[in-house]
This record gives structure tokens, sequence and C-alpha cells, in this order.
């Protein structure tokens, strides 16, 4: 999938779904759905970030978790995959649930951590994500997603497509 596919593929769903919710849900059904290998580029960034960043631990969570997670365990058996664990956390944080038996799921707390996830907007999910890294003494130093719809620009922040960069040209 090359830059034109992803733009094509989001200027459909939007002209689908107008925006809002319903227009992420289809957004994030698209990419759980690995529709235009969307899951194998993921993979191959998260693998450069990984290498670049000096992360110790990949963080996912919800319903794009459980299926990034299983992506990556049935088609990437090599390096750096088969030396970073993928913690994958409940779902719903944004919209109240807590983080629950954090500390039990992790080998390093107090390491590098990267954020992975479908689609990224108010960054609630990637908040409550961040702080209970910190109170392990653990860092977030990014953040990957497929679709970054925020207003400002979060250099933390890294994406395939991001809606307002696109909007002003």
């Amino acid at each position: 999938m090359n830059k034109n596919n992803i733009n094509g593929m989001i200027d459909r769903l939007l002209k689908e779904h107008i925006g809002g919710e319903i227009f992420f849900d289809n957004l994030d059904e698209s990419v759980r759905n690995n529709s235009h290998n969307i899951l194998d580029l993921m993979c191959e960034r998260v693998e450069d970030m990984i290498r670049k960043l000096d992360t110790d631990i990949v963080i996912v969570s919800g319903s794009f978790g459980r299926v990034f997670s299983t992506y990556v365990s049935e088609h990437f058996g090599r390096y750096p995959w088969n030396m970073i664990p993928i913690v994958c956390v409940e779902g719903g944080l944004r919209k109240g649930n807590r983080v629950m038996n954090f500390g039990e799921l992790l080998e390093c707390p107090d390491g590098n951590y990267l954020f992975v996830d479908d689609s990224f907007y108010s960054g609630k999910t990637r908040d409550v994500i961040s702080e209970k890294i910190n109170e392990y003494d653990g860092t977030l130093v990014k953040t990957m997603v497929f679709y970054d719809g925020s207003i400002n620009k979060d250099d933390t922040v890294e994406s395939f497509y991001r809606y307002h960069d696109v909007k002003s040209r």
C-alpha cells in the first residue's frame, strides 16, 4: 500500500461516514481486517521504531491490540519481534475503563515503551497508558498509529495518515 492508496481508502471512508465515532469505528475495522495490508505496513514501521528508539516493550490495547499481537505472532517470528514483548491491555481506556494488573504484565516495568494503536484523536488512551507506565518508572517514547485525527500535531505521535495535514493542502 502506498500513500495514494492510504489517502484513497480514508477519503472513501470519510465520504461514507462523514466523521465522528462511526468513521473511527469503520476505520478501526479496516485496520483490524488488514485491508490493503495495513497491518504489514504497521509492523514494518514498528520494527524500524523498535530499533531506532531502543524500545523494550510494545504496548497495545483492546480489540486492535489483540488483532495486532496475534498478527505479529503468526507472521513475524524474526528479530526484533522475537525479542520484544507485546503487552495487550484492556480496551475502552478513553471511555474511562481502568488498566488493571498493569505491573503483572510487565517484564521490564521501568523500560522504554512504544504504544501502537489503529487511530489517535484526543490522546486519552495514550495518556492513560502513559500514566500507568510512569507509575512503574517506565517511559513512553513514542506512539505509532495508522490514522491521526488530532487537531494539534503531537511530535510524540507518528502516523501513516494525519487528517489535518491532508485537509490543509
